[in-house]
């Protein structure tokens, strides 16, 4: 679990979700945009349920680690919104005929080094 702080309050959610939460955020202030998250999360009061924040180019968002013990939230779905959210506002790269990015390193599937 991890503690984050925002607009002056502080949550308990699961690493997952905060590592993707702070890459989501990330790619809209390269953006210049904003969007609104819903996230199950824990408060501080031991309440479970959901929360909805404003991200942007200017959110302030502190993710630490704690003491809190995991608890089961299913945060699965709002993962892959954020997930796929981010991807959207990523740059379109072009593929190439083995369905790789141009700009991707070839696997090494021959073990040729």
């Amino acid at each position: 679990m991890m503690k984050l702080k925002y607009a002056g309050g502080e949550i308990y959610i699961s690493d997952l979700a905060s590592a993707v939460l702070l890459r989501y955020a990330k790619t809209l202030a390269m953006r210049s945009s904003s969007d609104t998250v819903t996230l199950p999360a824990i408060t501080m009061e031991g309440l479970t349920g959901d929360t909805h924040m404003l991200i942007g180019p200017t959110s302030e968002i502190l993710v630490i680690p704690t003491t809190e013990t995991a608890r089961d939230i299913d945060d699965s779905e709002a993962i892959a919104v954020m997930e796929r959210r981010t991807a959207e506002l990523q740059p379109h790269r072009p593929m190439g005929s083995n369905g790789y990015s141009l700009d991707e390193t070839y696997p090494d599937e021959f073990g040729l080094g």
